[in-house]
């Protein structure tokens, strides 16, 4: 990947309708196109995967540490409050 590009989640309609709204600045779609793409900006898309492993053998294992990493429902609202909840 490279370093000098930085990316935005925003379409160049998004940015324009932005600076007309908040600033009060008219620009067209192109012109905000042309300046993204001279200062290396790109659109960063939306990915949907999906995992590669199939056989998962520590499944369970795994959510019982994270369960075991949060506290219980009693110890969070145990404390001078408690008897607010």
């Amino acid at each position: 990947m490279d370093e000098k590009i930085r990316w935005t989640n925003l379409h160049a309609w998004e940015i324009v309708e932005a600076l007309k709204n908040e600033y009060s600045i008219k620009m067209s779609r192109n012109v905000v196109r042309q300046l993204l793409k001279r200062h290396d900006y790109r659109l960063r898309k939306a990915q949907k995967r999906q995992s590669m492993k199939k056989n998962i053998w520590d499944w369970n294992e795994q959510f019982d540490n994270i369960v075991k990493s949060f506290p219980s429902q009693n110890e969070i609202f145990s404390g001078p409050f408690s008897t607010i909840f």
